[in-house]
């Protein structure tokens, strides 16, 4: 999205504080993955969580996955 200011066209970098839905879906119904509490969850997790479901493992710097593979 751009905003233009005083003839300056940039880019507009606001945020939301709204909750976003994340959804994952096991197109397999294996059941491969459980969800995992996590204190405090927002886009931080995700990257985290599609490593995990990517099969690889998420370096310890991330946030942590949301999910908990089986």
């Amino acid at each position: 999205m751009w905003t233009e200011k005083n003839g300056k066209r940039t880019a507009m970098v606001a945020h939301t504080n709204n909750p976003v839905p994340f959804i994952v879906k096991d197109f397999s119904d294996s059941n491969a993955f459980v969800l995992q509490s996590v204190k405090v969850a927002g886009l931080a997790n995700v990257a985290a969580t599609v490593l995990n479901l990517l099969g690889f493992e998420a370096p310890l710097n991330y946030e942590p996955s949301l999910i908990k593979l089986s």
